[in-house]
């Protein structure tokens, strides 16, 4: 009799567990519009395709060590990740943003339409795949590790101690500043802004020859190939020291669209 109502017990916690909406372990599931947080656990998650409205976001916040995947079915989404999670968007149709913070790691798939966000921070790693496609940015700071693949006019900014890669044609620029290490590579149109320690800072170009040219102040200098010397005020910093989200050196403050 004992044993037929402990089966019978654990029968209903089951049934339960897998009626509860959010994350259980390998769970998969949909966000309409958006997810419960997954905390520690691995979530396989999905939107709605025509749950959001004009002016909302299909979200899903990733915590404490979560194993996280958003498959955003051409809707407008945003990845929270942090706390050491491992996290991974297919923006899909749609730009998408993330944001990536203390010691976690993100993967954004932006391939299909471009035009994705990304903010890396608390010694993160972050990786913005938009080969093909444009207008791809990411703010790296905290002695993250970042990289932005992309066709043309993507950028970011690269701070505190990060090290940063961005790999693209043409119309692309990086804004190096601190003891940050920046790599831009390109073929022609770029230029990387340098502002503190500018040994780390390093652009290459396949198709046009690198020139220096002077900055907004006497610590700052900008490598540029295959067009003039741009004004001081389009180079664009990461968060915590000025620029996009954070207090604008100068100019518009979007990075990567000067």
């Amino acid at each position: 009799m004992v044993g037929r109502v402990l089966l019978a017990i654990g029968f209903v916690g089951s049934a339960i567990a897998f009626a509860m909406p959010g994350c259980g372990t390998e769970a998969s599931y949909s966000c309409d519009p958006n997810c419960d947080a997954c905390v520690g656990e691995q979530c396989d998650a999905q939107c709605v395709e025509g749950s959001t409205n004009a002016g909302e976001t299909c979200t899903l916040d990733c915590l404490q060590g979560a194993d996280c995947s958003l498959d955003c079915q051409n809707e407008t989404c945003r990845l929270g990740c942090e706390k050491q999670s491992n996290c991974t968007t297919d923006c899909g149709g749609h730009p998408c943003t993330a944001d990536c913070k203390a010691k976690s790691t993100c993967d954004v798939d932006c391939t299909e339409a471009g035009g994705c966000d990304a903010s890396c921070e608390g010694q993160s790693t972050c990786n913005v795949d938009c080969t093909g496609k444009s207008d791809c940015n990411l703010d790296c700071a905290g002695g993250s590790t970042c990289g932005i693949k992309c066709d043309t006019k993507c950028g970011g900014g690269c701070g505190g101690t990060s090290t940063c890669t961005l790999d693209c044609k043409s119309g692309c620029d990086l804004g190096c500043d601190g003891t940050s290490d920046c790599t831009l590579r390109c073929e022609t149109d770029c230029y990387l802004c340098c502002r503190g320690d500018t040994g780390g800072c390093k652009l290459d170009c396949s198709a046009a020859d690198v020139t220096t040219c002077p900055g907004a102040t006497a610590e700052e200098v900008i490598f540029v190939c295959g067009k003039e010397c741009p004004d001081p005020t389009q180079c664009h910093y990461a968060i915590e020291t000025g620029g996009p989200g954070g207090t604008p050196d100068a100019g518009t403050p979007d990075a990567g669209k000067p």
